[in-house]
């Protein structure tokens, strides 16, 4: 497990930096028309900023904190720099 200093970074991550990472290791899955399987698990797309934004906590507990997505052994090969990324959206998201 790797712990990341979300304060380290001095640039906020914008959400579409984060949807750049989710286009290029979740889209596979994760879209309208994924190409690793016959439809989005659970339903869940995320191919807009909106998307992105509207499933914030679930992609930070499932990629940063368990670590389960991606999953098969990081299948898309999401890089750790990617993972800490996601960690500083997170973080520095308004509390609702």
């Amino acid at each position: 497990m790797v712990a990341w200093d979300v304060g380290a970074s001095p640039q906020a991550v914008a959400t579409a930096d984060v949807l750049a990472t989710m286009s290029a290791r979740c889209e596979a899955c994760h879209s309208e028309r994924p190409r690793l399987m016959w439809k989005a698990p659970g339903g869940l797309v995320l191919s807009s900023v909106d998307d992105v934004d509207r499933n914030a906590a679930a992609i930070y507990r499932t990629v940063v904190q368990s670590r389960a997505m991606p999953p098969i052994w990081n299948v898309t090969r999401m890089t750790e720099a990617e993972r800490a990324q996601i960690a500083r959206w997170f973080a520095g998201r308004p509390q609702l």
